[in-house]
């Protein structure tokens, strides 16, 4: 399966830290619209489409240090974090036997280890990071899918640790224009055992 992923989300974000060593906590909801879900049938080229929502929420905290070497710095740094997603059930379209899915939740715990770098002015900075995550613990549905209008019997299948084995990745630049207004521009990608997702992201931000 292939999708287009649009989220739109709210967080909430709070920090401390003391010389070099510093603690994040971050939690948020977000709703989902999962478009142009595309699946290769068995009869190709045909290719079902369909589209479907869901909701997620998590919370995270994490920790690390910073390495300041004048104009340019390093940060390892680790977290932990909790993510719960609920998407809804959704019908193929397509010319071929038309597949059902039914509405599933995946919660996860997960750890992870990064190194992060930036430098830069005052006025421009640039950042890049890679990491590793792997599933602490998992209590998700199996994905149960059945044929459109078929008494047969829906078939369910386990995606063991989905969000488990994971090399993290980002990179961007950020500014400040008119002194107060501060633009970011990022990439952020995830390439694990299950699935691969990559998000790009330009964010306004306006201190009070």
């Amino acid at each position: 399966l292939r999708a287009d992923i649009d989220s739109f989300g709210l967080d909430v974000y709070g920090g401390w830290r003391s010389g070099d060593v510093f603690v994040n906590a971050a939690a948020g909801v977000a709703q989902d619209d999962f478009n142009d879900i595309n699946r290769l049938t068995s009869l190709a080229p045909i290719v079902h489409s369909g589209s479907t929502r869901g909701v997620s929420t998590g919370a995270r905290l994490q920790g690390g240090m910073w390495f300041d070497m004048g104009g340019f710095a390093l940060s390892p740094r680790a977290a932990v974090a909790w993510i719960n997603t609920d998407v809804d059930g959704f019908s193929e379209q397509g010319p071929a036997a038309q597949y059902a899915y039914a509405d599933r939740s995946v919660q996860a715990t997960t750890a992870e280890i990064a190194l992060r770098a930036e430098g830069g002015t005052e006025r421009v900075r640039f950042y890049a990071e890679g990491g590793y995550r792997d599933s602490l613990s998992d209590d998700s549905d199996a994905v149960r899918t059945g044929i459109l209008g078929n008494p047969a019997k829906i078939l369910a299948r386990d995606v063991d640790l989905p969000f488990g084995g994971q090399v993290l990745a980002a990179a961007g630049i950020e500014g400040t224009i008119m002194e107060r207004l501060k633009v970011s521009i990022g990439y952020k990608g995830r390439f694990g055992n299950h699935a691969d997702s990559h998000m790009a992201a330009v964010k306004l931000s306006l201190p009070l």
